[in-house]
């Protein structure tokens, strides 16, 4: 049975016939490289520049192992298409491009539906969905994000500051120790990490049987970022104090923030792989 909209082609798909797909690449040339300079112009950005790597190894992943014999277009593949393409003119002329990222996004479920078909693209449905974190997030939902993060951090690093024999006085989101001030800035904010951690769950758990797993996942994700982060923000401060304050211009400030998220992601690997009791076991 097939679904509605489907034209069943009997023969094997041919990908020579895909370089119509040419000139749509060209016309998001512009998007794509602004993409890129986006998610390279920091090392705090660099998250959702992983996410297309991602998608990319889920869907080929998914086609060497299920290789869709035939080709079944779908002409639903045109309802994503035609507003995608309306959006990406719309933005030539507004030139936001954050609607041809959107563009971009909406015009992928359109070109699987049209080269595969629906029943092929219901199998890539979470890759395809994935592919929305690639996205910038507009400054106007990030920043009360950041400052968010940022209080949390600060809050648990005085704690854990304050367990060693370090002078401290924290005001907002400032610390003042003998060395000097510091400040937790956005990039200090942990959003970074919690953006991966929360992409790593979101895969852990399209990989997880058990629903009870899948919302330990996601509840522990933001957690364990957060907790991490608030132990890099206490290194830091410590580090800077017995040291010397210049230690936060070096390399050591991004290598913290790596460490944090490795922190994070070797916790949630952790609960990912711990043994669940099968109830029906006595």
């Amino acid at each position: 049975m097939m679904a509605a909209g489907d034209r069943d082609e009997s023969h094997p798909i041919q990908y020579a016939h895909w370089v119509w797909l040419i000139p749509l690449c060209v016309a998001f040339g512009p998007t794509l490289v602004w993409l890129v300079g986006r998610w390279t112009d920091s090392v705090w950005n660099l998250g959702p520049g992983l996410v297309p790597l991602i998608v990319g190894y889920l869907v080929w992943e998914s086609l060497k192992q299920d290789p869709p014999r035939e080709a079944r277009a779908s002409a639903w593949g045109f309802a994503f298409v035609a507003p995608a393409l309306l959006l990406l003119i719309a933005d030539t002329a507004i030139e936001t491009r954050l609607m041809s990222v959107l563009a971009l996004i909406l015009m992928l479920p359109g070109l699987s539906l049209l080269l595969f078909g629906s029943a092929y693209t219901f199998k890539l449905r979470f890759p395809l969905a994935l592919s929305c974190l690639a996205v910038p997030i507009p400054a106007a939902f990030a920043t009360p994000l950041y400052l968010v993060l940022r209080f949390l951090s600060s809050v648990g690093a005085e704690a854990l500051v304050r367990l060693t024999e370090v002078p401290l006085l924290r005001d907002g989101t400032v610390f003042y120790v003998p060395a000097g001030a510091l400040i937790v800035s956005d990039a200090c904010s942990g959003f970074s990490a919690l953006f991966g951690i929360v992409t790593v769950a979101l895969i852990l758990c399209h990989r997880e049987p058990s629903v009870g797993r899948r919302v330990a996942l996601l509840v522990l994700a933001p957690i364990l970022s957060v907790a991490s982060n608030i132990l890099r923000v206490a290194a830091l401060i410590l580090l800077a104090e017995w040291s010397d304050m210049e230690i936060l211009t070096t390399p050591v400030h991004e290598i913290s923030g790596l460490l944090s998220f490795v922190l994070a992601f070797a916790a949630m690997v952790v609960v990912a792989r711990f043994p669940v009791r099968d109830r029906g076991t006595a």
